[in-house]
């Protein structure tokens, strides 16, 4: 038996369903997950592999199962800028897929990944076959690019501490694990990563967190941050970026 189907009976279309509709896709079938999981492949990555270059064309999409792929870019100065942080119930490199043209960012397994790998070419000749999973990539385009806009916002106009709650509430969205009425980020993002998220340098970004959990609003751990108090979180940004 394969290391993928090994996995494959690990991740039948049910359990695949839940966790891509908790994730990128709430309202996707299990007939498209059934399909998508068809024409797909499932991977072992280890941590700090790298999994794509910008410098190469993208050969396939990758739904993240376990762990976590690091998006990131490199300075001029050869500091890593890290844009995002995809975890499980997400993907990577759908637009890249979808055009056939360069990634924006090179891409790293965070910690010991598992994934399923779905071929470009797969992947394109599957929309054009199932029209609920071609409207389910459109609608998700559509969030990403309003995402986009509200990134863009955040850098010209809220303060520092409202970017860090906004990245923090988008961390725990997109990977956190619920303890109790915590919801406990497992990401193991360094803090000098988290400060290029938000553009700010590591001090301040310590400094921030620190006060954060002074408040009561979060606990800080080894390679984890627990926000305690999500609702406190959340009005960090209304009290700290315009209305």
């Amino acid at each position: 038996m394969s290391r993928s189907t090994d996995i494959g009976l690990a991740w039948p279309t049910a359990k695949l369903a839940a966790l891509l509709r908790a994730g990128v896709w709430p309202n996707l079938s299990d007939n498209a997950v059934a399909a998508l999981r068809s024409v797909g492949r499932f991977v072992d990555i280890p941590e700090g592999r790298q999994i794509a270059s910008r410098a190469e064309p993208i050969a396939r999409l990758y739904l993240v199962l376990t762990g976590a792929v690091r998006l990131c870019m490199r300075t001029s100065d050869d500091r890593e800028f890290v844009a995002a942080l995809t975890q499980p119930g997400n993907l990577c490199f759908l637009v890249a897929c979808l055009d056939g043209r360069l990634s924006q960012y090179d891409a790293y397994a965070q910690i010991p990944t598992t994934a399923l790998a779905v071929g470009a070419g797969e992947l394109r000749a599957l929309m054009q076959q199932n029209a609920e999973l071609q409207n389910a990539v459109l609608m998700l385009l559509c969030r990403r690019l309003r995402q986009s806009f509200n990134g863009l916002e955040q850098f010209a106009m809220w303060t520092p501490r409202a970017r860090l709650a906004a990245c923090l509430l988008g961390l725990a969205r997109s990977g956190g694990q619920s303890q109790g009425e915590d919801s406990e980020i497992t990401s193991h993002l360094q803090q000098a990563s988290l400060a290029a998220m938000i553009g700010v340098s590591r001090p301040r970004t310590n400094k921030m967190l620190k006060a954060l959990e002074e408040a009561g609003v979060l606990r800080l751990g080894y390679g984890r941050i627990t926000i305690r108090d999500p609702g406190r979180l959340r009005d960090e940004l209304g009290l700290h970026h315009p209305s």
